[in-house]
């Protein structure tokens, strides 16, 4: 039981990581399209959210911390499945 249990927290925290990971891109997408910022390849995003929001200080540096986390994460979750 207790095995079974670890399993569905496990799949409930991938769930909540896909997300977030979601929704981040979803709001940078919608913040850098607002600001009339261009964007062709999604692996842009990343790139265009540090230099746009981070580098010119619209938001603070938590946020690049957050962003890198999750990404980090993420890809431990890939190699994981």
């Amino acid at each position: 039981m207790f095995e079974l249990l670890n399993i569905l927290e496990m799949e409930k925290t991938r769930s909540i990581l896909k997300t977030t990971h979601e929704v981040m891109y979803k709001v940078v997408i919608t913040a850098l399209n607002s600001l009339k910022i261009h964007w062709e390849d999604p692996q842009e995003i990343p790139i265009l959210f540090k230099r746009e929001f981070i580098d010119k200080g619209r938001i603070d540096l938590a946020y690049w911390r957050i962003w890198s986390r999750v990404e980090e994460l993420k890809k431990c979750w890939m190699r994981g499945s």
